[in-house]
């Protein structure tokens, strides 16, 4: 996959068949091996994240609303405050084609990824506040990529 682990930690969670794509024996590797996560810490995470993506976000957005706090409010607290945090929650299609789009747009490069179609839902985080602004309909985002052509740096919701 062509999206940095950094980033998908960051502002991704998967929805629907996403959870399958999203949750890899890569990422688990990653969350025990350079995080120090417990592996019985990172079964309680996959099974919330897999409880998010079984639910449905105009019903449910609260739980959405949850998971981009607790993303955000970790990633703060470990890594260091910026000015919000967004969280896009991605199905496998929509991660294969950012997948995709990083690998064509090659190294150290930014552009826009536009999905073509409305993405579930993106939640945004106020880190003065903790304030949220759902975002309904984004079509995508813009973003950034590293030297090896990897999705790493979240700019905006499109």
């Amino acid at each position: 996959m062509a999206i940095s682990t950094g980033f998908l930690i960051k502002h991704i969670r998967p929805i629907g068949d996403g959870y399958d794509t999203y949750c890899s024996q890569g990422l688990i590797a990653y969350l025990h091996n350079h995080l120090d996560f417990a592996m019985p810490d990172i079964v309680t995470i996959f099974a919330q994240w897999q409880k998010t993506s079984l639910a449905n976000p105009h019903k449910a957005s609260d739980i959405f609303v949850a998971a981009a706090k607790e993303v955000a409010f970790a990633r703060w607290a470990e890594l260091y405050p910026t000015l919000s945090s967004t969280l896009m929650f991605l199905n496998s299609d929509q991660l294969a084609s950012l997948s995709l789009a990083g690998q064509t747009a090659g190294a150290n490069s930014e552009f826009d990824w536009n999905y073509g179609n409305d993405l579930p839902i993106c939640v945004t985080i106020n880190h003065d506040t903790g304030a949220y602004h759902i975002r309904w309909g984004a079509v995508g985002c813009r973003v950034g990529t590293d030297g090896n052509g990897n999705v790493n740096h979240f700019v905006r919701l499109l």
